[in-house]
């Protein structure tokens, strides 16, 4: 098997990133779905390793009720030792491409981020495609935004400060989010934050051309995880039909008014330029907005390659966003 030192892409990348691959080998979503989830999970869990489980952050698994949550809705809650009264929240949306992933996948990742920056963290057991394809998601996600706005007092947050965020295709979930939640108006969002997030279905763009595959997300994958999200056959034309904004965010027409924003992406990420363009929008558009490329970084580095000098860079910056658009 060729290594990634010996990648065509191997010169761009950070060399401290070189040691570091893509654990989980590129698969077709539609051969078996059941074992391509645990192929990945397992991966993700290896590649999370330097996050192990804390006892500081403890958190609890709650079933949200209600008639409007008709797929019984978990999400797991967050909350450091070290955490104020009333504290601020972020909502997670975890990665996966929107056909993998689950609450299990990044536990130590997120209680070291709660931790960090003192405040609750709440994921979403959001349902998957292609089983369930959008809007399902967003549902699952808008529905857990107005919980927590809902029941503030019992929870003991702001409600005046709750966030979104999420990684890869979370990310893009968190983006379409935001667009939902602007325009529903039910509710504020305190800002959101973007990690390299999947949002363009339509995969025209320089970087989307990147051959990644055997180091990263590539564009096979991707292509087929959109086709699987959007209720779509396999290699079908990616523009034949409308999209939704709220399902791909790279199409919007109007970012006014969105919250302010933290997008972030490395330099040789099939998204980078989709993300460079989203930015481009949100700016345009007069959204307060922090864009950050990291030079040499591939897809979903801050975890892939934890402990590196430009994992812990992007982290840095990360904290020290959420800490300051927190601080009342």
């Amino acid at each position: 098997m060729t290594s990634v030192h010996d990648h065509a892409l191997a010169h761009l990348l950070d060399p401290e990133l070189l040691p570091f691959k893509e654990r989980g080998a590129v698969f077709d979503i539609w051969d078996d779905i059941p074992a391509g989830r645990k192929l990945i999970e397992s991966a993700l869990a290896e590649m999370l390793a330097p996050y192990p489980v804390r006892i500081d952050v403890p958190f609890e698994d709650i079933v949200l009720d209600g008639s409007d949550n008709p797929s019984g809705l978990k999400v797991r809650l967050y909350r450091p030792v070290n955490c104020e009264s009333s504290a601020p929240v972020m909502l997670w949306l975890h990665g996966g491409g929107y056909i993998m992933g689950s609450l299990d996948m990044d536990v130590g990742f997120l209680q070291h981020l709660a931790n960090a920056v003192a405040c609750v963290i709440v994921s979403v057991d959001y349902r998957l495609a292609p089983e369930h394809p959008f809007p399902s998601a967003l549902d699952d996600a808008y529905h857990a935004l107005r919980w927590l706005h809902q029941n503030a007092v019992q929870l003991d947050i702001d409600s005046q400060r709750i966030a979104i965020s999420g990684i890869s295709g979370g990310g893009g979930l968190a983006a379409g989010l935001g667009l939902y939640a602007r325009d529903k108006a039910e509710m504020p969002v305190a800002f959101q934050l973007l990690l390299c997030p999947m949002i363009d279905d339509r995969n025209s763009t320089p970087s989307s051309l990147l051959p990644l595959t055997g180091m990263a997300w590539d564009r096979r994958g991707n292509t087929n995880a959109w086709a699987a999200y959007l209720g779509r056959e396999p290699n079908s034309d990616p523009i034949a039909a409308p999209v939704s904004e709220y399902a791909a965010a790279a199409r919007v027409r109007n970012a006014a008014g969105l919250p302010p924003s933290f997008i972030s992406v490395g330099s040789v990420d099939l998204f980078r330029d989709e993300n460079i363009d989203y930015a481009r929008k949100l700016l345009e558009a007069g959204v307060p907005t922090n864009l950050h490329v990291y030079a040499g970084g591939f897809h979903a580095f801050e975890c892939i390659a934890a402990g590196t000098a430009l994992a812990e860079n992007s982290l840095n910056n990360i904290q020290e966003f959420i800490k300051k658009s927190f601080k009342k």
